[in-house]
């Protein structure tokens, strides 16, 4: 679930950064180009209180500041609902340990997925850091999504209007708008096509093929 993805991404970096707050100045000094004195204070603030992560939106009685992923929509990309993907072969079936599977259709289809990471916080300015490293956790993560077959990997970014249905009011917040591409495959059921034949029918006659032919279907040829 690309969902799982976006949580370890930001795990990770959060967890990498409790263990090297010192990277705190690489990333607001060096990349986004602040004060030292103003990184400064965003460390302290960040070894008192890095953010949680959850699935869904906030609640009042979450704990913040946080990252709530969120699926804002997803569509099959291709317009076209399992497309015929080809057939599992014997070997492929071998490898995955189910040889009763070996025959079966193979549906494919191309899924855009558009999630949004939203910061929460109490207070603008936490709101404003967070944003900004969670952005930084998501590009730090680049080969770990391709890895796990995702592509077209694509972010972007707004400030959340104060809604009740989405934000407590005491809250502010910032939305991370993350898109990606991945394949989704599905195997049918096998195709039924018999074991075995005795012979080859041909316009009313039957011939048997020799002795340890093994026949996986009947060929039938019509004059």
């Amino acid at each position: 679930m690309i969902e799982r993805f976006i949580y370890t991404a930001l795990k990770k970096g959060i967890e990498e950064l409790e263990a090297n707050p010192l990277r705190l100045d690489r990333i607001f000094v060096d990349y986004y180009g602040l004060e030292q004195t103003e990184v400064d204070k965003i460390r302290t603030y960040f070894e008192a209180n890095p953010p949680s992560v959850i699935h869904n939106y906030a609640r009042e009685n979450s704990k913040f500041p946080l990252y709530a992923i969120i699926l804002q929509g997803e569509e099959e990309t291709t317009k076209v609902l399992g497309a015929d993907g080809g057939m599992v072969d014997f070997d492929e079936a071998l490898a995955a340990d189910d040889i009763s599977s070996a025959g079966a259709d193979v549906f494919g289809s191309i899924f855009t997925h558009n999630y949004e990471i939203i910061t929460y916080a109490k207070l603008p300015d936490v709101t404003l850091y967070y944003y900004y490293l969670a952005k930084y956790f998501m590009i730090r993560e680049h080969h770990y999504f391709v890895a796990n077959d995702l592509s077209d990997l694509t972010l972007g970014g707004m400030d959340l209007a104060p809604d009740p249905r989405y934000m407590p009011a005491f809250l502010f917040g910032r939305t991370l708008r993350f898109s990606c591409q991945r394949e989704m495959t599905v195997i049918g059921d096998p195709v039924r096509r018999g074991d075995k034949v005795a012979g080859l029918h041909i316009s009313g006659g039957s011939v048997t093929p020799p002795s340890g032919t093994d026949v996986l279907r009947k060929v039938v040829v019509e004059d």
